[in-house]
């Protein structure tokens, strides 16, 4: 198992709701926009993604991810009417992983 925590940067799109955190398709929490949800994965696990309801964010690769890494993901306002109501995909980004920190 490995320990890696996910920050949501303050974004405009959803900036009020939840967003679902799932590895490998299977829901492991919810994250709020500038707070940081702490998790153990399995050293075996593929991706991440987030969802809103339908809409999901492009797969993050965890194959890469040491332990004690620190990932962010940032919404962000769209003109592209798909992405807005989460037709073509959540508007948002993963950002580069960080140092590994000291987990407690």
């Amino acid at each position: 198992m490995k320990r890696i925590s996910i920050t949501r940067n303050r974004g405009y799109y959803g900036a009020a709701r939840q967003m679902g955190i799932y590895v490998d398709r299977v829901k492991v929490g919810n994250l709020m926009q500038t707070k940081t949800l702490e998790l153990e994965v399995a050293d075996d696990a593929q991706t991440l993604h987030g969802k809103m309801d339908w809409a999901k964010t492009e797969p993050y690769p965890l194959q890469s991810l040491g332990d004690g890494a620190h990932i962010t993901v940032q919404t962000y306002f769209t003109l592209n009417p798909l992405k807005l109501f989460g037709l073509a995909g959540l508007p948002a980004r993963w950002g580069t992983p960080g140092p590994a920190e000291v987990f407690e």
